[in-house]
């Protein structure tokens, strides 16, 4: 990344809150023109307890806010990656409730 970037990145970074990866995953950022793009996952044997978006955008399209936050989620909470064998059992006990 040039200096350049990495000083437009850290002045977002400033702006927007810092998307903290969910426990047991990771996040990967990228800025791209004046906003960062990213995208998270779960690491091997945990799975994400509800679809995250394709893309965490925050810049000037969105007010400098994550477009996860909404009224229903103002903290612009992420999914949670949870051990994959718990989402099974939480899947098959929705369907006998």
């Amino acid at each position: 990344m040039s200096k350049d970037n990495l000083q437009k990145f850290v002045t977002l970074i400033s702006v927007c809150s810092l998307l903290n990866a969910p426990g047991n995953g990771t996040s990967d950022c990228q800025n791209v023109s004046d906003t960062i793009n990213c995208t998270i996952t779960c690491d091997d044997g945990f799975d994400f307890d509800i679809q995250p978006l394709d893309y965490y955008i925050c810049g000037p399209d969105t007010s400098y806010e994550w477009n996860i936050q909404s009224d229903d989620n103002p903290d612009g909470k992420l999914p949670r990656c949870s051990g994959k064998y718990l989402n099974l059992v939480l899947y098959l006990a929705s369907l006998y409730l």
